[in-house]
């Protein structure tokens, strides 16, 4: 049976979301994927906070702001508006909705012979713009690599749209580029830093790395004493920034998060503490490896 969500196709293999118009892959943490489908079996129900926690972390011991941070990676992902609400519904006092009219149940599809049977492993994209899960490619896995970047290439694309929805600070389409560019810091051995940077716009004030210095020696200290590592992708732009964290521990489990961090140039101290924050909680959440 398959699960449609407002135009997206639940998909277990890959742990995240398909669109079945564009064919879009849009991965999910692991835990944000347990509460998508426990709103799912629970559809035009309210579900309980408590009951949410229960089901999604079980007995682990999480942060206060878990639950918050997940249902608005949900709300992200499924093309969800935090105020307006169709899709997951927050009921005061009581807990969570999943509009059932956002719901299609549909028998699954037989495979033709010329449809493959597996398809590549598409690197998860995370789900949030408040507080983050995330997590780095294995760098000795190229494949992996290539695949993260292009997947990143199309999202950055759109955000990029969305930043620039047009007048006079938008490039024309067929003059406008989106590269990637590496910041290399090589007192941060487990850091690689990545910037998207788009052909024709002025970014140079958004550079992480110089702003986010002392928080990035931080981090760095925290990814060695866990053994793990940070791969973070970014889009800075006038009034926000887009970051993209994948984490990786040492056995190999890989987190992953969006944020989008409005007015970042404020405060630019409280980013790099924002990002610290969210690596922290990310790896004390991340299962100790078996």
């Amino acid at each position: 049976m398959q699960i449609i969500v407002n135009n997206w196709k639940v998909e277990p293999s890959l742990n995240g979301l398909v669109h079945r118009e564009t064919g879009e892959i849009r991965r999910l943490g692991e835990f944000h994927f347990i509460m998508l489908e426990t709103l799912v079996n629970h559809a035009g129900e309210v579900v309980s906070r408590d009951f949410l926690m229960s089901e999604v972390w079980k007995n682990r011991v999480v942060g206060n702001n878990s639950l918050l941070t997940a249902v608005y990676a949900l709300r992200v992902a499924l093309g969800d508006d935090g105020r307006v609400q169709e899709i997951i519904k927050t009921i005061p006092k009581k807990g969570y909705l999943l509009n059932k009219d956002f719901v299609v149940l549909l028998p699954d599809e037989p495979l033709s012979a010329s449809q493959p049977l597996t398809q590549p492993d598409p690197e998860p994209v995370a789900d949030v713009t408040d507080a983050p899960p995330a997590s780095a490619p294995a760098p000795r896995n190229k494949h992996r690599l290539i695949v993260l970047a292009a997947l990143l290439l199309l999202i950055g694309c759109g955000l990029i749209w969305l930043i620039y929805p047009g007048g006079q600070n938008s490039a024309p389409l067929a003059t406008s580029r989106l590269s990637i560019k590496e910041e290399l810091s090589p007192q941060n051995d487990k850091i690689k830093l990545f910037r998207l940077h788009r052909t024709g716009v002025n970014t140079s004030g958004a550079v992480l790395s110089s702003h986010i210095a002392e928080s990035l020696e931080g981090i760095n200290m925290l990814l060695t004493a866990h053994k793990a590592t940070l791969t973070i992708y970014y889009y800075g732009a006038v009034q926000k920034m887009s970051v993209i964290l994948l984490v990786q521990n040492q056995c190999g489990k890989e987190y992953q998060l969006l944020m989008e961090i409005r007015s970042w140039q404020q405060d630019v101290k409280k980013l790099g503490q924002l990002i610290h924050k969210e690596t922290e909680r990310t790896l004390n959440e991340m299962p100790a490896c078996s």
